[in-house]
């Protein structure tokens, strides 16, 4: 099993990470919200954008209480961006991996993940960034 992750940019509003798979992945972290920048607890994050490539059926999904799938994909393609579709907002609802994202695969894969996430003001149109 293995996930390298590179952040290939994380700001107050939006960060961009890049997952290289390798092996049989089960629960495995492929975001750790608590790790980004801004975060404070009950921060939530949204799934604004991905590309993949992978070799085998795989899912993401929000970890801690009440989290959900949030997406099942197998080869290549992509979700959100420029394609005006909605960004996926975190489900999960407490827990200590609250706002973290995690991925299963169906065997051993190989490939890719590139994810933004949009880090969701609590407090709209208030120019406080994220926070609880």
């Amino acid at each position: 099993m293995a996930v390298v992750k590179q952040v290939l940019t994380d700001s107050r509003w939006k960060t961009v990470i890049k997952s290289t798979i390798s092996g049989t992945n089960s629960n495995v972290t492929v975001l750790d919200a608590s790790d980004l920048l801004g975060w404070v607890a009950g921060s939530i994050p949204a799934l604004a954008e991905i590309k993949w490539s992978v070799s085998v059926s795989t899912k993401l999904s929000w970890a801690a209480t009440g989290g959900t799938e949030v997406l099942h994909f197998d080869g290549n393609g992509s979700y959100g961006g420029s394609d005006g579709m909605p960004a996926l907002r975190c489900t999960s609802t407490a827990g200590g991996a609250q706002g973290d994202l995690v991925m299963d695969t169906s065997a051993a894969c190989t490939g890719f993940l590139v994810i933004v996430y949009h880090k969701v003001e609590t407090t709209i149109g208030q120019g406080g960034g994220w926070s609880a």
